[in-house]
């Protein structure tokens, strides 16, 4: 059989405590093996990590089962190594391998709800939320921390550790998640610049965006590179290429960098009115542009594309300004944030344009935001002029 299938049932009566904080079982999983296959996660920054020496696909499962944050996994009979990932497998495309297998979890008790649209958890005492119910919760919640910090771009995380970049400083600040978010560190990647924005894949990759004159400075351990193609406004990556966004100016063009190597790929028509910001999912380039162009738009990221017009995502977002950030969750959902005639709010939608919520609440003074969800709860990030507070629920 292609598909094998299992379930696991792990107690969720005890728990352990992991760096001072209480960590539970999940109560069961839907687990599927798909053999001869290989996994290219959609979003490089859900890349967890590689386990070695682990000797059966069982015990890959079992690795993956028991972290708190992965949802798919790849195992090599041939190396014995556990490939662990934070998204689910359907956001991502599954390849042809000749020596290992895919492992696919999910918590939906059934078909007529499913992990876009909701929140699962596996368990009889909360089997599933939607995810715009979820959000009407944590908002009605006191912070469980708040720290001073304004980012430009919007804080983001590891699974234990929350970055916030301080927008007019050189610096950003490292908070560790499983200690109540205390500051670990404050950390200048580029020295006596005022930051703009700033992406990451980890500790070691920067690409970070001065704000004037306007270059980018690349930086990793084996890497120092400043370039200065025109005055940029910000930046996004994958696991191969980074991308330039350069101020509003109309027809502009959008410059596309090799990661590793520093050297310009190719180049991207940008849409008649400019781009706010960007995220990378699947090879494909999703862009917020600005009214009256349409919201979100994508363009596959490929130097040897035959299409070169972006596909429309969202056709309207009832905002009178661009949306700003752009960020995406472990089962592909995007979140925004908008502002109307009324009132701010956030937008949860597709990367088909679906939208799933709208949320209004006085917190969305906040103009940035990240978002991560474990399997057993969801962590949300909001900056403003004044400071980042925390929500977990």
């Amino acid at each position: 059989m292609r598909f094998l299938r299992f379930l696991l049932f792990a107690l969720i009566s005890f728990h352990s405590n992991i760096h001072g904080k209480k960590t539970y079982s999940i109560r069961n999983a839907n687990v599927k093996i798909i053999p001869n296959s290989f996994y290219q996660p959609g979003y490089y920054k859900h890349f967890l990590g590689s386990l070695f020496n682990i000797q059966s696909l069982s015990d890959c499962i079992y690795q993956c089962h028991e972290n708190e944050y992965c949802r798919t996994a790849i195992y090599s009979f041939q190396s014995f190594i556990c490939l662990l990932y934070e998204e689910f497998s359907f956001l991502g495309q599954i390849l042809p391998s000749t020596d290992q297998s895919l492992i696919s979890f999910s918590y939906c008790p059934d078909q007529s709800i499913n992990e876009l649209t909701h929140v699962c958890y596996g368990s009889q005492l909360l089997s599933s939320v939607a995810i715009g119910d979820l959000f009407d919760q944590i908002f009605v919640q006191t912070p469980i921390a708040t720290f001073p910090a304004y980012a430009r771009s919007s804080t983001w995380s590891t699974t234990m550790v929350i970055f916030a970049p301080m927008w007019g400083v050189d610096v950003y600040s490292a908070h560790d998640i499983n200690n109540d978010y205390v500051r670990m560190k404050r950390q200048a990647i580029v020295p006596n610049i005022t930051i703009l924005s700033i992406d990451s894949d980890d500790l070691d990759y920067f690409a970070i965006v001065e704000s004037s004159p306007g270059r980018l400075y690349l930086r990793s351990n084996s890497m120092n590179q400043t370039i200065y193609p025109t005055k940029i406004r910000g930046t996004c990556m994958s696991d191969q290429y980074v991308v330039v966004i350069p101020y509003f100016s109309t027809n502009q063009t959008l410059y596309v960098y090799h990661k590793f190597n520093r050297s310009q790929a190719f180049l991207l028509p940008s849409p008649a009115n400019g781009v706010v910001t960007c995220l990378i999912l699947n090879q494909r380039l999703y862009i917020v542009g600005y009214p009256p162009d349409p919201p979100i738009q994508s363009i596959l990221l490929d130097p040897n594309r035959t299409i070169n017009n972006y596909s429309i995502v969202l056709k309207t977002n009832q905002c009178l300004q661009a949306l700003y950030p752009l960020n995406v969750d472990s089962s592909g959902r995007l979140y925004s944030v908008c502002l109307n005639n009324t009132a701010t709010h956030m937008m949860i939608f597709t990367i088909d344009g679906t939208i799933l919520s709208r949320i209004y609440h006085s917190f969305f003074n906040y103009t940035q935001l990240g978002i991560k969800l474990t399997k057993y709860r969801i962590q949300y990030a909001g900056s403003n002029a004044t400071s980042t507070n925390i929500y977990e629920f």
